[in-house]
C-alpha cells in the first residue's frame, strides 16, 4: 500500500511536467520581430514603428513609402515572386547602383559571386533574411537620418537590379 509522502510525491510529478513542457514551448517560440540580426542598427518589437511595407519580386524592390522619419522603422518584405530573397537596410550617401561589388580582383565570401555587394564593405543596419515566395517577414530598425539603400544581395540578385533608394529623415 502506497505511503502519504509517495503519493504526494507522484502528485507533484504532473505540475512539474506540465511546466517544463511549457518552459520548453515559450523558448522554441518564434518572434520574427526579434529574430533578426543587425550590425549596427537595433530592432525592437514595438509597434509605434513608421510601418514600410516592400514588395519585392524578379527582380525588383519597390518600398511604400520611399521615405520615413529617423526612428523605429518596420520592414514588412513581401516577395511575390518565385525565388527566395532577402531585405538588407544599408546606410550609404553612394548612388544604389555603386554599392561596392566584388570584382574580378577578389575572391567573393562564400555563398557571393563576382558583382554581389562585399558585405565587409557597407553599412548594414540589418537584414530580413529568407524570404520565400509568397511569404512575408518584417523586422524593426532604428534608423538615423540619412540615405539608405534597400537591396537583396543573394547571389546575382543585386546585380540583376534588387536594389532601391530609400531616405530616413
Amino acid at each position: 500500500m502506497p505511503t502519504v509522502s509517495s503519493i504526494r510525491r507522484w502528485s507533484i510529478v504532473p505540475s512539474v511536467v506540465l511546466v517544463g513542457i511549457a518552459t520548453v514551448a515559450i523558448s522554441c517560440g518564434s518572434d520574427s520581430k526579434s529574430s533578426v540580426k543587425t550590425t549596427t542598427g537595433s530592432i525592437t518589437p514595438e509597434t509605434s514603428a513608421v510601418r514600410v511595407n516592400v514588395t519585392m519580386k524578379e527582380w525588383s524592390i519597390v518600398p511604400n513609402p520611399v521615405a520615413v522619419k529617423a526612428g523605429e522603422v518596420r520592414f514588412f518584405a513581401s516577395n511575390t515572386g518565385k525565388t527566395t530573397h532577402e531585405l538588407v537596410v544599408v546606410k550609404s550617401d553612394e548612388d544604389v547602383t555603386k554599392l561596392p561589388t566584388y570584382g574580378t580582383s577578389e575572391t567573393p565570401a562564400e555563398g557571393h559571386v563576382l558583382g554581389d555587394v562585399n558585405e565587409d564593405k557597407i553599412t548594414s543596419e540589418g537584414e530580413v533574411e529568407d524570404i520565400e515566395g509568397g511569404a512575408t517577414k518584417d523586422a524593426t530598425f532604428v534608423l538615423a537620418p540619412g540615405k539608405y539603400v534597400l537591396m537583396c544581395n543573394l547571389p546575382t540578385h543585386y546585380g540583376l537590379g534588387m536594389r532601391v533608394a530609400f531616405t530616413v529623415n
